[in-house]
Protein backbone atom coordinates (compact mmCIF):
# COMPACT_ATOMS: atom_id res chain seq x y z
CA UNK A 1 0.00 0.00 0.00
CA UNK A 2 3.21 2.47 0.96
CA UNK A 3 4.40 1.81 -3.00
CA UNK A 4 0.31 3.32 -4.10
CA UNK A 5 0.83 6.28 -1.72
CA UNK A 6 4.02 7.35 -2.92
CA UNK A 7 3.11 10.19 -5.76
CA UNK A 8 6.59 9.65 -7.17
CA UNK A 9 6.37 6.22 -7.70
CA UNK A 10 2.48 7.35 -8.91
CA UNK A 11 4.45 10.02 -10.99
CA UNK A 12 7.12 7.49 -12.77
CA UNK A 13 4.87 5.05 -13.14
CA UNK A 14 1.89 6.89 -14.71
CA UNK A 15 4.60 7.43 -17.83
CA UNK A 16 4.48 3.87 -18.41
CA UNK A 17 0.43 4.33 -18.60
CA UNK A 18 0.97 7.04 -20.97
CA UNK A 19 3.30 6.23 -23.73
CA UNK A 20 2.32 2.67 -24.11
CA UNK A 21 -0.51 4.17 -26.53
CA UNK A 22 1.96 5.13 -28.81
CA UNK A 23 3.94 0.99 -28.59
CA UNK A 24 0.71 -0.46 -28.87
CA UNK A 25 -1.60 1.00 -31.06
CA UNK A 26 1.09 2.63 -33.28
CA UNK A 27 4.17 0.66 -33.08
CA UNK A 28 2.45 -2.71 -32.69
CA UNK A 29 -1.24 -2.26 -33.97
CA UNK A 30 -2.85 0.09 -36.54
CA UNK A 31 0.27 1.49 -38.05
CA UNK A 32 1.42 -2.24 -39.66
CA UNK A 33 -2.04 -2.03 -40.80
CA UNK A 34 -2.36 0.87 -41.93
CA UNK A 35 0.83 0.78 -43.75
CA UNK A 36 0.28 -2.20 -45.97
CA UNK A 37 -3.19 -1.30 -46.84
CA UNK A 38 -3.63 2.53 -47.21
CA UNK A 39 0.08 4.26 -47.19
CA UNK A 40 1.66 1.59 -49.43
CA UNK A 41 -1.36 -0.07 -50.74
CA UNK A 42 -0.66 -2.57 -53.61
CA UNK A 43 3.10 -3.42 -53.11
CA UNK A 44 4.05 -6.90 -52.33
CA UNK A 45 3.44 -8.25 -49.21
CA UNK A 46 7.50 -9.24 -48.51
CA UNK A 47 8.58 -5.69 -50.17
CA UNK A 48 6.06 -3.93 -47.66
CA UNK A 49 7.74 -6.12 -44.66
CA UNK A 50 11.29 -4.93 -45.69
CA UNK A 51 9.78 -1.21 -45.86
CA UNK A 52 8.29 -1.54 -42.13
CA UNK A 53 11.33 -3.23 -40.74
CA UNK A 54 13.20 -0.27 -42.25
CA UNK A 55 11.31 2.13 -40.53
CA UNK A 56 11.64 0.85 -37.08
CA UNK A 57 15.37 0.44 -37.77
CA UNK A 58 16.19 4.17 -38.96
CA UNK A 59 14.52 5.37 -35.60
CA UNK A 60 16.38 3.05 -33.76
CA UNK A 61 19.91 3.71 -35.32
CA UNK A 62 18.72 7.76 -34.65
CA UNK A 63 18.04 6.85 -30.84
CA UNK A 64 21.24 4.37 -30.71
CA UNK A 65 23.46 7.00 -31.50
CA UNK A 66 22.16 10.20 -29.42
CA UNK A 67 21.72 7.82 -26.72
CA UNK A 68 24.78 7.54 -24.52
CA UNK A 69 25.74 11.15 -25.56
CA UNK A 70 22.71 12.99 -24.56
CA UNK A 71 22.60 10.68 -20.96
CA UNK A 72 25.63 12.08 -20.14
CA UNK A 73 24.62 15.58 -20.67
CA UNK A 74 21.40 14.93 -18.92
CA UNK A 75 23.58 13.44 -15.54
CA UNK A 76 26.07 16.54 -15.72
CA UNK A 77 23.18 18.91 -15.73
CA UNK A 78 20.46 17.00 -13.57
CA UNK A 79 17.99 17.16 -16.14
CA UNK A 80 17.11 13.75 -16.92
CA UNK A 81 13.28 15.18 -16.41
CA UNK A 82 13.82 17.75 -19.40
CA UNK A 83 15.52 15.57 -22.16
CA UNK A 84 12.15 13.44 -21.12
CA UNK A 85 9.40 15.89 -21.91
CA UNK A 86 11.37 17.16 -24.73
CA UNK A 87 11.45 14.08 -26.08
CA UNK A 88 7.91 12.84 -24.72
CA UNK A 89 5.70 15.62 -26.72
CA UNK A 90 8.19 15.70 -30.03
CA UNK A 91 6.87 11.77 -29.78
CA UNK A 92 3.34 13.49 -29.36
CA UNK A 93 3.36 15.82 -31.93
CA UNK A 94 5.09 13.51 -35.02
CA UNK A 95 2.19 10.93 -33.87
CA UNK A 96 -0.67 13.90 -34.39
CA UNK A 97 0.48 14.79 -37.30
CA UNK A 98 0.23 10.56 -38.74
CA UNK A 99 -3.76 11.79 -39.31
CA UNK A 100 -3.23 14.31 -41.82
CA UNK A 101 -0.85 11.95 -44.49
CA UNK A 102 -2.68 10.88 -47.15
CA UNK A 103 -3.53 7.54 -49.30
CA UNK A 104 0.13 6.29 -50.80
CA UNK A 105 2.31 8.83 -49.19
CA UNK A 106 4.67 5.69 -47.85
CA UNK A 107 7.67 7.98 -47.89
CA UNK A 108 5.57 10.77 -45.34
CA UNK A 109 4.06 7.98 -43.27
CA UNK A 110 7.78 6.64 -42.61
CA UNK A 111 9.38 9.46 -41.55
CA UNK A 112 6.76 10.86 -39.33
CA UNK A 113 6.81 7.30 -37.71
CA UNK A 114 10.83 7.42 -36.97
CA UNK A 115 10.40 10.84 -35.71
CA UNK A 116 7.44 9.90 -33.56
CA UNK A 117 9.98 6.69 -32.29
CA UNK A 118 12.64 8.42 -31.85
CA UNK A 119 10.10 11.07 -29.64
CA UNK A 120 9.38 7.56 -27.87
CA UNK A 121 12.25 5.72 -27.63
CA UNK A 122 14.48 8.89 -26.73
CA UNK A 123 12.28 10.00 -23.58
CA UNK A 124 12.23 6.15 -22.35
CA UNK A 125 16.27 6.84 -22.10
CA UNK A 126 15.39 9.07 -19.24
CA UNK A 127 12.18 7.67 -18.22
CA UNK A 128 14.23 4.28 -17.48
CA UNK A 129 17.03 6.75 -16.08
CA UNK A 130 14.66 7.90 -13.29
CA UNK A 131 13.99 4.57 -11.93
CA UNK A 132 16.92 4.61 -9.16
CA UNK A 133 15.53 8.24 -8.34
CA UNK A 134 12.03 7.64 -7.52
CA UNK A 135 12.77 3.49 -5.14
CA UNK A 136 15.33 1.70 -3.44
CA UNK A 137 17.20 -1.42 -4.43
CA UNK A 138 14.64 -3.68 -2.46
CA UNK A 139 11.23 -2.21 -4.28
CA UNK A 140 12.91 -1.79 -7.91
CA UNK A 141 12.00 -4.90 -9.37
CA UNK A 142 8.45 -4.44 -8.47
CA UNK A 143 8.10 -0.62 -9.12
CA UNK A 144 9.90 -1.59 -12.09
CA UNK A 145 7.17 -4.26 -13.18
CA UNK A 146 4.54 -1.89 -11.67
CA UNK A 147 5.36 0.26 -14.48
CA UNK A 148 5.13 -2.24 -16.93
CA UNK A 149 2.07 -3.50 -15.76
CA UNK A 150 0.32 0.13 -15.96
CA UNK A 151 1.91 0.50 -19.50
CA UNK A 152 0.35 -2.82 -20.74
CA UNK A 153 -3.54 -1.77 -18.75
CA UNK A 154 -3.35 1.93 -20.40
CA UNK A 155 -2.10 1.01 -23.80
CA UNK A 156 -4.50 -1.66 -24.00
CA UNK A 157 -7.60 0.68 -22.35
CA UNK A 158 -6.69 2.90 -25.78
CA UNK A 159 -6.15 0.50 -27.52
CA UNK A 160 -9.50 -1.36 -27.29
CA UNK A 161 -11.33 2.16 -27.57
CA UNK A 162 -9.33 2.57 -30.82
CA UNK A 163 -10.32 -0.95 -32.01
CA UNK A 164 -13.91 -0.32 -31.11
CA UNK A 165 -13.40 2.30 -33.61
CA UNK A 166 -12.25 0.44 -36.42
CA UNK A 167 -14.96 -2.72 -35.46
CA UNK A 168 -17.94 -1.31 -35.10
CA UNK A 169 -17.46 2.87 -36.61
CA UNK A 170 -21.18 3.07 -37.18
CA UNK A 171 -22.10 3.29 -33.44
CA UNK A 172 -19.52 6.22 -33.19
CA UNK A 173 -20.36 8.34 -35.68
CA UNK A 174 -17.83 7.22 -38.51
CA UNK A 175 -19.11 7.26 -42.06
CA UNK A 176 -19.06 3.97 -43.38
CA UNK A 177 -19.46 1.76 -47.00
CA UNK A 178 -23.26 0.09 -47.14
CA UNK A 179 -23.04 -3.53 -48.06
CA UNK A 180 -25.37 -5.65 -48.78
CA UNK A 181 -26.42 -8.94 -50.21
CA UNK A 182 -27.39 -9.39 -53.51
CA UNK A 183 -30.95 -11.22 -53.37
CA UNK A 184 -31.09 -12.88 -57.11
CA UNK A 185 -28.49 -14.52 -59.68
CA UNK A 186 -27.15 -11.04 -62.32
CA UNK A 187 -26.68 -10.62 -66.07
CA UNK A 188 -24.31 -9.32 -67.59
CA UNK A 189 -25.75 -5.51 -68.61
CA UNK A 190 -28.65 -5.50 -66.44
CA UNK A 191 -29.49 -2.42 -65.40
CA UNK A 192 -31.18 -3.19 -62.01
CA UNK A 193 -29.64 -4.97 -58.96
CA UNK A 194 -32.04 -6.17 -55.67
CA UNK A 195 -30.02 -5.94 -52.26
CA UNK A 196 -31.19 -7.58 -49.43
CA UNK A 197 -33.73 -5.50 -46.75
CA UNK A 198 -32.78 -2.48 -44.93
CA UNK A 199 -29.69 -1.64 -47.06
CA UNK A 200 -28.99 2.05 -48.19
CA UNK A 201 -27.39 2.89 -51.68
CA UNK A 202 -28.81 6.71 -51.51
CA UNK A 203 -26.53 8.34 -53.70
CA UNK A 204 -24.95 11.48 -51.58
CA UNK A 205 -26.36 14.75 -52.61
CA UNK A 206 -24.18 16.48 -54.95
CA UNK A 207 -23.36 13.49 -56.89
CA UNK A 208 -25.41 12.54 -60.32
CA UNK A 209 -24.60 9.42 -60.50
CA UNK A 210 -23.15 6.55 -57.82
CA UNK A 211 -20.29 4.11 -57.60
CA UNK A 212 -20.35 0.35 -55.87
CA UNK A 213 -18.24 -2.60 -56.71
CA UNK A 214 -20.26 -5.76 -56.69
CA UNK A 215 -17.87 -8.94 -55.49
CA UNK A 216 -18.69 -12.49 -56.25
CA UNK A 217 -17.36 -15.43 -54.75
CA UNK A 218 -17.53 -19.03 -56.56
CA UNK A 219 -16.42 -22.26 -56.19
CA UNK A 220 -15.52 -24.70 -59.72
CA UNK A 221 -15.07 -28.67 -59.79
CA UNK A 222 -11.09 -29.18 -60.28
CA UNK A 223 -11.18 -31.81 -63.47
CA UNK A 224 -7.11 -31.93 -63.25
CA UNK A 225 -4.30 -31.04 -60.83
CA UNK A 226 -0.69 -31.46 -61.90
CA UNK A 227 2.34 -30.12 -59.35
CA UNK A 228 4.79 -28.18 -60.61
CA UNK A 229 7.87 -30.55 -59.50
CA UNK A 230 10.95 -27.89 -60.29
CA UNK A 231 8.78 -25.34 -58.12
CA UNK A 232 10.31 -24.31 -54.56
CA UNK A 233 6.73 -22.23 -53.71
CA UNK A 234 4.24 -25.19 -54.51
CA UNK A 235 3.05 -23.73 -57.88
CA UNK A 236 0.84 -26.31 -60.05
CA UNK A 237 -1.41 -26.48 -62.98
CA UNK A 238 -5.11 -27.02 -62.62
CA UNK A 239 -7.76 -27.67 -65.32
CA UNK A 240 -10.80 -25.60 -64.99
CA UNK A 241 -14.38 -24.79 -66.63
CA UNK A 242 -15.49 -21.75 -66.24
CA UNK A 243 -19.36 -20.65 -66.33
CA UNK A 244 -20.76 -19.65 -69.79
CA UNK A 245 -20.81 -15.79 -69.68
CA UNK A 246 -17.71 -15.00 -66.80
CA UNK A 247 -15.66 -12.17 -67.76
CA UNK A 248 -12.31 -13.52 -66.22
CA UNK A 249 -10.42 -10.40 -66.75
CA UNK A 250 -12.15 -9.71 -63.39
CA UNK A 251 -10.87 -12.55 -61.55
CA UNK A 252 -8.95 -11.54 -58.32
CA UNK A 253 -5.69 -13.66 -58.35
CA UNK A 254 -6.50 -15.03 -54.89
CA UNK A 255 -7.61 -18.78 -55.36
CA UNK A 256 -8.99 -21.05 -52.35
CA UNK A 257 -8.53 -24.46 -52.03
CA UNK A 258 -10.04 -24.80 -48.64
CA UNK A 259 -9.23 -23.23 -45.15
CA UNK A 260 -5.35 -22.14 -44.98
CA UNK A 261 -5.25 -23.83 -48.60
CA UNK A 262 -4.68 -20.36 -50.91
CA UNK A 263 -2.48 -19.37 -53.87
CA UNK A 264 -2.33 -16.97 -56.64
CA UNK A 265 -3.09 -16.64 -60.14
CA UNK A 266 0.07 -16.41 -62.20
CA UNK A 267 -0.67 -17.65 -65.48
CA UNK A 268 -3.99 -18.82 -67.90
CA UNK A 269 -3.81 -20.85 -70.42
CA UNK A 270 -4.95 -19.27 -74.17
CA UNK A 271 -8.24 -21.42 -73.88
CA UNK A 272 -8.89 -20.18 -70.62
CA UNK A 273 -8.74 -24.01 -69.33
CA UNK A 274 -5.85 -24.69 -67.71
CA UNK A 275 -4.50 -21.86 -64.82
CA UNK A 276 -1.00 -21.71 -62.99
CA UNK A 277 -1.50 -21.28 -59.19
CA UNK A 278 1.51 -19.88 -57.57
CA UNK A 279 2.68 -19.10 -53.89
CA UNK A 280 0.40 -21.77 -52.22
CA UNK A 281 0.67 -21.59 -48.19
CA UNK A 282 0.33 -25.70 -48.11
CA UNK A 283 1.73 -27.91 -50.95
CA UNK A 284 -1.43 -29.56 -52.26
CA UNK A 285 -1.45 -32.52 -54.52
CA UNK A 286 -5.42 -33.00 -54.78
CA UNK A 287 -7.83 -30.77 -54.92
CA UNK A 288 -11.60 -31.24 -55.97
CA UNK A 289 -12.99 -27.64 -55.60
CA UNK A 290 -11.31 -24.15 -56.22
CA UNK A 291 -12.80 -20.69 -55.02
CA UNK A 292 -12.38 -17.88 -57.07
CA UNK A 293 -13.44 -14.30 -56.79
CA UNK A 294 -14.15 -11.73 -59.08
CA UNK A 295 -14.58 -7.60 -58.57
CA UNK A 296 -16.93 -6.19 -60.50
CA UNK A 297 -16.83 -2.28 -60.37
CA UNK A 298 -20.34 -0.32 -61.22
CA UNK A 299 -22.60 2.74 -61.64
CA UNK A 300 -25.61 3.36 -61.28
CA UNK A 301 -28.31 6.29 -61.42
CA UNK A 302 -30.59 5.78 -58.18
CA UNK A 303 -31.93 3.33 -55.34
CA UNK A 304 -35.19 2.60 -55.50
CA UNK A 305 -37.15 0.46 -53.18
CA UNK A 306 -34.15 -1.66 -52.61
CA UNK A 307 -32.67 -1.70 -56.16
CA UNK A 308 -29.95 -0.05 -57.24
CA UNK A 309 -31.41 1.48 -60.51
CA UNK A 310 -29.42 2.89 -63.71
CA UNK A 311 -26.74 -0.05 -63.29
CA UNK A 312 -23.99 0.19 -65.97
CA UNK A 313 -20.99 -1.85 -66.20
CA UNK A 314 -22.51 -4.74 -64.73
CA UNK A 315 -21.05 -8.17 -65.54
CA UNK A 316 -22.41 -11.65 -65.11
CA UNK A 317 -21.66 -13.46 -61.78
CA UNK A 318 -21.98 -16.71 -59.94
CA UNK A 319 -22.07 -17.73 -56.49
CA UNK A 320 -22.43 -15.95 -52.94
CA UNK A 321 -23.01 -11.87 -54.55
CA UNK A 322 -22.00 -9.38 -52.26
CA UNK A 323 -22.47 -5.09 -53.65
CA UNK A 324 -20.66 -2.49 -51.63
CA UNK A 325 -20.97 1.40 -52.32
CA UNK A 326 -17.96 3.18 -53.34
CA UNK A 327 -18.97 6.85 -52.01
CA UNK A 328 -15.91 7.85 -49.58
CA UNK A 329 -12.59 9.03 -50.19
CA UNK A 330 -10.10 6.59 -48.33
CA UNK A 331 -9.59 9.28 -46.15
CA UNK A 332 -12.90 9.13 -44.74
CA UNK A 333 -13.04 5.55 -45.00
CA UNK A 334 -10.32 5.07 -42.90
CA UNK A 335 -11.22 7.71 -40.46
CA UNK A 336 -11.57 5.66 -37.46
CA UNK A 337 -7.66 4.38 -37.82
CA UNK A 338 -6.86 8.34 -38.38
CA UNK A 339 -8.65 9.52 -35.56
CA UNK A 340 -6.78 6.59 -33.44
CA UNK A 341 -3.26 8.39 -34.37
CA UNK A 342 -4.84 11.43 -32.94
CA UNK A 343 -6.30 10.00 -29.42
CA UNK A 344 -2.69 8.37 -28.73
CA UNK A 345 -0.83 11.67 -29.37
CA UNK A 346 -3.53 12.82 -26.73
CA UNK A 347 -3.64 10.43 -24.09
CA UNK A 348 0.04 10.59 -24.33
CA UNK A 349 0.46 14.47 -24.03
CA UNK A 350 -1.80 14.33 -20.61
CA UNK A 351 -0.85 11.37 -18.68
CA UNK A 352 2.22 12.75 -18.58
CA UNK A 353 1.77 15.44 -16.67
CA UNK A 354 1.89 12.70 -13.19
CA UNK A 355 5.50 12.28 -14.04
CA UNK A 356 6.03 16.12 -14.57
CA UNK A 357 4.17 16.99 -11.55
CA UNK A 358 5.56 14.36 -9.05
CA UNK A 359 8.84 13.26 -10.12
CA UNK A 360 11.96 14.96 -8.40
CA UNK A 361 15.15 13.90 -9.70
CA UNK A 362 18.19 14.11 -7.46
CA UNK A 363 20.42 16.74 -8.31
CA UNK A 364 23.98 15.69 -8.76
CA UNK A 365 26.35 16.93 -5.99
CA UNK A 366 29.38 16.88 -7.94
CA UNK A 367 28.32 20.00 -9.61
CA UNK A 368 28.72 23.19 -8.31
CA UNK A 369 26.23 26.10 -8.15
CA UNK A 370 27.98 27.97 -11.20
CA UNK A 371 27.47 28.76 -14.93
CA UNK A 372 29.11 25.70 -16.74
CA UNK A 373 28.96 24.06 -20.48
CA UNK A 374 27.05 21.37 -19.81
CA UNK A 375 27.45 19.77 -23.54
CA UNK A 376 31.63 19.45 -22.54
CA UNK A 377 31.14 18.15 -18.96
CA UNK A 378 29.12 15.56 -20.69
CA UNK A 379 31.24 14.91 -23.09
CA UNK A 380 33.76 14.50 -20.84
CA UNK A 381 31.89 12.01 -18.34
CA UNK A 382 31.11 9.59 -21.82
CA UNK A 383 34.85 10.01 -22.52
CA UNK A 384 35.82 9.41 -19.01
CA UNK A 385 33.33 6.19 -18.83
CA UNK A 386 34.71 4.46 -22.12
CA UNK A 387 38.35 5.07 -20.41
CA UNK A 388 36.86 2.66 -17.32
CA UNK A 389 34.52 0.89 -19.35
CA UNK A 390 37.63 -2.14 -19.42
CA UNK A 391 37.18 -2.20 -15.67
CA UNK A 392 33.21 -3.40 -16.21
CA UNK A 393 32.83 -6.58 -17.66
CA UNK A 394 29.65 -7.64 -16.40
CA UNK A 395 27.79 -4.74 -17.08
CA UNK A 396 28.99 -4.78 -20.75
CA UNK A 397 28.71 -8.71 -20.68
CA UNK A 398 25.17 -8.00 -19.65
CA UNK A 399 24.47 -5.79 -22.30
CA UNK A 400 25.82 -7.97 -24.94
CA UNK A 401 23.41 -10.26 -23.56
CA UNK A 402 20.60 -7.82 -23.29
CA UNK A 403 21.21 -6.83 -26.98
CA UNK A 404 21.02 -10.02 -28.10
CA UNK A 405 17.87 -11.34 -26.67
CA UNK A 406 16.16 -8.19 -26.07
CA UNK A 407 16.14 -7.79 -30.23
CA UNK A 408 14.01 -10.97 -30.15
CA UNK A 409 11.48 -9.10 -27.86
CA UNK A 410 11.44 -6.50 -29.61
CA UNK A 411 11.07 -7.83 -33.69
CA UNK A 412 8.35 -10.11 -32.27
CA UNK A 413 6.25 -6.61 -30.67
CA UNK A 414 7.00 -4.79 -33.70
CA UNK A 415 6.59 -7.26 -36.54
CA UNK A 416 4.23 -9.76 -35.18
CA UNK A 417 0.79 -8.11 -36.82
CA UNK A 418 2.74 -7.94 -40.11
CA UNK A 419 3.76 -11.19 -39.99
CA UNK A 420 0.00 -12.51 -39.70
CA UNK A 421 -1.03 -10.20 -42.03
CA UNK A 422 2.03 -11.64 -44.69
CA UNK A 423 0.57 -15.25 -43.84
CA UNK A 424 -3.21 -14.60 -44.83
CA UNK A 425 -4.52 -14.03 -41.52
CA UNK A 426 -7.41 -11.50 -41.14
CA UNK A 427 -6.47 -7.86 -39.67
CA UNK A 428 -9.31 -7.50 -36.81
CA UNK A 429 -8.37 -10.97 -35.88
CA UNK A 430 -4.90 -9.87 -35.61
CA UNK A 431 -5.81 -6.60 -33.20
CA UNK A 432 -8.17 -8.95 -31.16
CA UNK A 433 -4.70 -10.88 -30.52
CA UNK A 434 -2.59 -7.98 -29.28
CA UNK A 435 -5.67 -6.87 -27.12
CA UNK A 436 -5.37 -10.27 -25.45
CA UNK A 437 -1.69 -9.61 -25.41
CA UNK A 438 -2.09 -6.08 -22.99
CA UNK A 439 -5.12 -7.08 -20.47
CA UNK A 440 -2.73 -10.63 -20.27
CA UNK A 441 0.34 -8.82 -19.46
CA UNK A 442 -0.92 -6.40 -16.84
CA UNK A 443 -1.00 -9.25 -14.36
CA UNK A 444 1.70 -11.16 -15.71
CA UNK A 445 3.95 -8.02 -15.23
CA UNK A 446 3.06 -7.59 -11.44
CA UNK A 447 3.43 -11.41 -11.14
CA UNK A 448 7.02 -11.26 -12.97
CA UNK A 449 8.19 -8.35 -10.38
CA UNK A 450 7.25 -10.22 -7.59
CA UNK A 451 9.06 -12.92 -8.67
CA UNK A 452 12.15 -11.29 -9.38
CA UNK A 453 11.63 -9.61 -5.70
CA UNK A 454 11.16 -13.13 -3.95
CA UNK A 455 12.91 -15.65 -6.22
CA UNK A 456 15.71 -14.70 -8.63
CA UNK A 457 15.88 -12.05 -11.04
CA UNK A 458 17.78 -13.47 -13.35
CA UNK A 459 16.29 -16.81 -13.17
CA UNK A 460 12.99 -15.25 -14.16
CA UNK A 461 14.57 -13.77 -17.10
CA UNK A 462 15.63 -17.01 -18.61
CA UNK A 463 11.95 -18.21 -18.26
CA UNK A 464 11.25 -15.65 -20.35
CA UNK A 465 13.70 -16.56 -23.14
CA UNK A 466 12.89 -19.62 -23.31
CA UNK A 467 9.34 -19.00 -23.41
CA UNK A 468 10.12 -16.84 -26.51
CA UNK A 469 12.44 -19.65 -27.96
CA UNK A 470 9.16 -21.98 -27.92
CA UNK A 471 6.61 -19.02 -29.11
CA UNK A 472 9.29 -18.17 -32.24
CA UNK A 473 9.26 -22.17 -32.81
CA UNK A 474 5.53 -22.54 -32.76
CA UNK A 475 4.80 -18.95 -34.89
CA UNK A 476 6.70 -20.44 -38.01
CA UNK A 477 4.89 -23.63 -37.97
CA UNK A 478 0.96 -22.09 -36.87
CA UNK A 479 -1.91 -22.22 -39.63
CA UNK A 480 -4.72 -21.31 -38.04
CA UNK A 481 -5.69 -18.05 -36.22
CA UNK A 482 -6.41 -19.75 -32.69
CA UNK A 483 -2.79 -20.45 -32.58
CA UNK A 484 -2.56 -16.92 -32.90
CA UNK A 485 -4.45 -16.20 -30.01
CA UNK A 486 -2.69 -18.88 -28.24
CA UNK A 487 0.78 -17.22 -28.67
CA UNK A 488 -0.92 -13.90 -27.83
CA UNK A 489 -2.13 -15.48 -24.20
CA UNK A 490 1.69 -16.89 -23.80
CA UNK A 491 3.58 -13.66 -24.93
CA UNK A 492 1.57 -11.57 -22.62
CA UNK A 493 2.60 -13.76 -19.88
CA UNK A 494 6.61 -12.97 -20.19
CA UNK A 495 6.43 -9.50 -22.35
CA UNK A 496 6.37 -7.13 -19.59
CA UNK A 497 8.68 -9.37 -17.64
CA UNK A 498 11.49 -9.64 -19.23
CA UNK A 499 11.70 -6.03 -19.88
CA UNK A 500 10.92 -4.80 -16.51
CA UNK A 501 13.40 -7.66 -14.84
CA UNK A 502 15.81 -6.52 -17.42
CA UNK A 503 15.62 -2.77 -16.59
CA UNK A 504 15.34 -3.38 -13.13
CA UNK A 505 18.66 -6.08 -13.17
CA UNK A 506 20.25 -3.54 -14.83
CA UNK A 507 20.12 -1.14 -11.97
CA UNK A 508 22.23 -3.00 -10.00
CA UNK A 509 25.26 -3.31 -11.97
CA UNK A 510 25.29 0.50 -12.64
CA UNK A 511 26.78 3.52 -10.69
CA UNK A 512 23.42 5.31 -9.56
CA UNK A 513 25.24 9.05 -10.06
CA UNK A 514 25.68 8.60 -14.07
CA UNK A 515 22.28 6.38 -14.37
CA UNK A 516 21.20 8.59 -17.10
CA UNK A 517 24.72 7.51 -19.18
CA UNK A 518 24.85 3.99 -18.41
CA UNK A 519 20.79 4.14 -19.09
CA UNK A 520 22.13 5.66 -22.77
CA UNK A 521 23.85 2.45 -23.43
CA UNK A 522 21.34 0.47 -22.41
CA UNK A 523 18.86 1.78 -24.38
CA UNK A 524 21.47 2.11 -27.30
CA UNK A 525 22.12 -1.55 -27.64
CA UNK A 526 18.20 -1.89 -27.18
CA UNK A 527 17.89 0.48 -30.52
CA UNK A 528 20.40 -1.26 -31.55
CA UNK A 529 18.94 -4.72 -31.67
CA UNK A 530 15.96 -3.28 -32.32
CA UNK A 531 17.80 -2.11 -35.88
CA UNK A 532 18.87 -5.77 -36.78
CA UNK A 533 15.63 -7.49 -35.79
CA UNK A 534 13.41 -6.35 -38.08
CA UNK A 535 16.08 -5.93 -40.95
CA UNK A 536 16.94 -9.76 -40.41
CA UNK A 537 13.66 -10.74 -40.33
CA UNK A 538 12.12 -8.46 -43.82
CA UNK A 539 15.56 -9.23 -45.40
CA UNK A 540 15.45 -12.91 -44.47
CA UNK A 541 11.75 -12.95 -46.09
CA UNK A 542 12.99 -11.20 -49.28
CA UNK A 543 15.83 -13.63 -49.66
CA UNK A 544 13.79 -16.66 -49.45
CA UNK A 545 11.13 -15.04 -51.91
CA UNK A 546 13.88 -14.12 -54.29
CA UNK A 547 15.12 -17.73 -54.26
CA UNK A 548 12.01 -18.86 -55.80
CA UNK A 549 9.80 -19.77 -52.60
CA UNK A 550 6.57 -18.68 -52.03
CA UNK A 551 5.40 -15.45 -50.36
CA UNK A 552 4.25 -17.37 -46.91
CA UNK A 553 7.46 -19.70 -47.05
CA UNK A 554 9.41 -16.70 -46.79
CA UNK A 555 7.46 -15.22 -43.92
CA UNK A 556 8.16 -18.03 -42.05
CA UNK A 557 11.54 -18.25 -42.14
CA UNK A 558 12.02 -14.30 -41.25
CA UNK A 559 10.17 -15.16 -38.04
CA UNK A 560 12.44 -18.13 -37.82
CA UNK A 561 15.68 -15.43 -37.56
CA UNK A 562 14.62 -14.33 -34.50
CA UNK A 563 14.86 -17.18 -32.44
CA UNK A 564 18.99 -17.50 -33.06
CA UNK A 565 19.31 -14.18 -31.00
CA UNK A 566 17.26 -15.37 -27.95
CA UNK A 567 19.62 -18.18 -27.64
CA UNK A 568 22.51 -16.29 -27.87
CA UNK A 569 21.67 -13.82 -25.74
CA UNK A 570 20.45 -16.37 -23.00
CA UNK A 571 23.75 -18.14 -23.39
CA UNK A 572 25.53 -15.11 -22.46
CA UNK A 573 23.72 -13.87 -19.58
CA UNK A 574 24.59 -17.20 -18.02
CA UNK A 575 27.57 -15.59 -17.58
CA UNK A 576 26.70 -12.65 -15.75
CA UNK A 577 27.67 -12.50 -11.55
CA UNK A 578 26.00 -9.72 -10.34
CA UNK A 579 28.22 -9.69 -7.03
CA UNK A 580 30.96 -9.01 -8.97
CA UNK A 581 29.21 -6.64 -10.77
CA UNK A 582 28.83 -4.68 -7.76
CA UNK A 583 32.55 -5.27 -6.59
CA UNK A 584 33.58 -3.79 -10.24
CA UNK A 585 31.60 -0.78 -9.36
CA UNK A 586 33.34 -0.06 -5.76
CA UNK A 587 36.81 -0.42 -7.12
CA UNK A 588 35.79 2.37 -9.48
CA UNK A 589 34.58 4.55 -7.00
CA UNK A 590 38.56 4.12 -5.40
CA UNK A 591 40.03 4.16 -8.51
CA UNK A 592 38.40 7.51 -10.06
CA UNK A 593 40.04 9.68 -8.85
CA UNK A 594 43.15 8.62 -10.06
CA UNK A 595 41.39 7.98 -13.74
CA UNK A 596 39.93 11.61 -13.83
CA UNK A 597 43.64 12.94 -12.68
CA UNK A 598 44.91 11.28 -15.43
Amino acid sequence: MGLIKDKQVFGWTMYDWANSAFATTIMAGFFPIFFKSYWSAGADVNQSTALLGLANSIASLVVALIAPILGAIADQSSGKKKFLIFFAYFGVLMTGCLYMVKFGQWLLAVILYVLGTVGFSGANIFYDSLLPDVTNEKNIDYVSAKGFALGYLGGGLLFLINVLWVLQPGLFGFRTEETALVSEKLMKDARVIQVADGADFKIPGGKSFGKAIVTSKFSLPVLSLTPIESSMSNDIWIEIEFPTGLNTKLLDKSVSFGEYKKGEIELKSSDLKKIKICNLTRKITDAEEAEFTISNPIQFRGFVDGMLTGVEGLECHFGTTLVKSDFLHPAIEFLAIRISFLSVALWWAVFTIPLILYVKERRNKKIIEAKVNYVKLGFGQLRHTFRKIKHMKVVFLFLLAYWLYIDGVDTIIRMAVDYGMSIGFPSNALIVALLITQFVGFPAALFFGKLGEKWDVKKSIFIAIAVYLCVTAYGVMMTKIIEFYILAIVIGLVQGGIQALSRSYYSRLIPKDQAAEFYGFYNMLGKFAAIFGPVIMGTIGLLVRRAGYSANIASRAGIASVSILCIFGGILLYFVDEEKGKREIEYLKLKDGELVAE
